[in-house]
């Protein structure tokens, strides 16, 4: 495990923990738009629920942390590279302008883009912040105060809906929801975790192993009865955000980003495979969704049941091959896809 702050490690280190931990995060995201049981037998619909509002919502928060986390460790606090922050930035948008249009073209949505333009609007808030010279501890202090606020936007909506029983708060959140809808942002959402990620960057920060893993179980658990009561007792409109999502990344981020793991170039695969599925999977479920319909019509073949695997397969084929094609010559230019 490590035991330094990163911004002391070479700049060519390779987080592999980082890398698979975001692997695995993209097949999270797939969940979450395409439910993978079809059917209500066996309660199959409830967990349905625990996977996509439980278990998958650490996916986009552990990609805010470590975007922030490989942002900052290549700068300073006290002495901040704008001109990097400015060249991330633009990279995000093009990255998201380039995938924008096709989605618009061929599906009509891009669900999972909203991401893109949250990242870019955290690190900006951020890089602010940090450039007018507010301390640290009061960067820290907004940025929760922000998630507590998110929160009522989300999966503690409960609390803030009676207010529209009376004109003034009525005018408040019916004024916000009509113009941003969610509070699911960059503002609410991202900003705590590109911190977070920051921190970790720029912080030497050392646990115990073993307290870091009981850290993320125990944090795992609570996050599990906070959803449940939330779920029973309250009104949510989402849960992008639980209270208990905090402790739960910063635990796994601490364990993703301290172990050391051997250098394979498969790492490096994995890191481009896991964003591309991330871009694609709704775009090929668009298409699988068709094919499906069109099969059970024509031939009788039912294979609803089936469409979160198929989906993941030919996602997962298609970011291969782009993954491969781009170290060619020819085809060079696929690296503009995920880079």
């Amino acid at each position: 495990m490590l035991k330094v702050s990163a911004n002391k490690i070479p700049q060519d280190y390779q987080f592999n923990g980082i890398d698979i931990v975001k692997f695995i995060c993209a097949f999270l995201v797939c969940i979450i738009h395409i439910p993978p049981f079809q059917t209500d037998l066996f309660g199959l619909n409830h967990l349905n629920f625990w996977l996509k509002n439980y278990l998958c919502r650490i996916a986009v928060p552990f990609y805010f942390t470590a975007s922030g986390f490989l942002l900052f460790r290549k700068t300073e606090f006290n002495n901040l590279n704008q001109n990097r922050i400015k060249k991330y930035c633009f990279k995000i948008l093009r990255l998201l302008g380039t995938w924008t249009f096709p989605f618009l073209l061929f599906v009509g949505k891009s669900a999972q883009l909203w991401y893109l333009g949250a990242l870019v609007l955290a690190v900006i808030i951020l890089s602010v912040l940090i450039k007018k010279g507010t301390p640290m501890r009061w960067i820290f202090l907004i940025s929760v105060i922000l998630y507590l606020v998110g929160l009522l936007g989300d999966s503690y909506y409960g609390f803030i809906e009676p207010l529209k029983n009376y004109f003034i708060p009525k005018l408040f959140v019916v004024g916000y929801e009509t113009v941003f809808s969610t509070t699911r942002n960059g503002v609410f959402f991202g900003l705590i975790f590109v911190l977070i990620g920051a921190l970790f960057a720029q912080k030497r920060i050392v646990i115990n192993n073993i307290f870091a893993i009981v850290g993320l179980i125990i944090s795992f658990i609570i996050m599990f009865f906070e959803v449940y009561l939330l779920w029973h007792y309250s009104h949510p409109k989402d849960y992008n955000m639980v209270l208990s999502l905090l402790p739960v990344i910063f635990f796994l981020f601490y364990l993703a980003s301290h172990i050391k793991l051997k250098y394979r170039p498969i790492y490096g695969s994995l890191r481009v495979i896991g964003m591309l599925v991330f871009f694609t999977h709704l775009f090929v479920n668009y298409y699988v969704g068709l094919a499906i319909e069109i099969a059970n019509n024509k031939i009788g073949i039912n294979l609803t049941a089936f469409q979160l695997i198929i989906t993941i397969l030919f996602t997962t084929i298609l970011a291969v091959i782009i993954e491969r094609l781009s170290k060619t010559n020819r085809f060079h230019w696929l690296k503009y896809l995920f880079s």
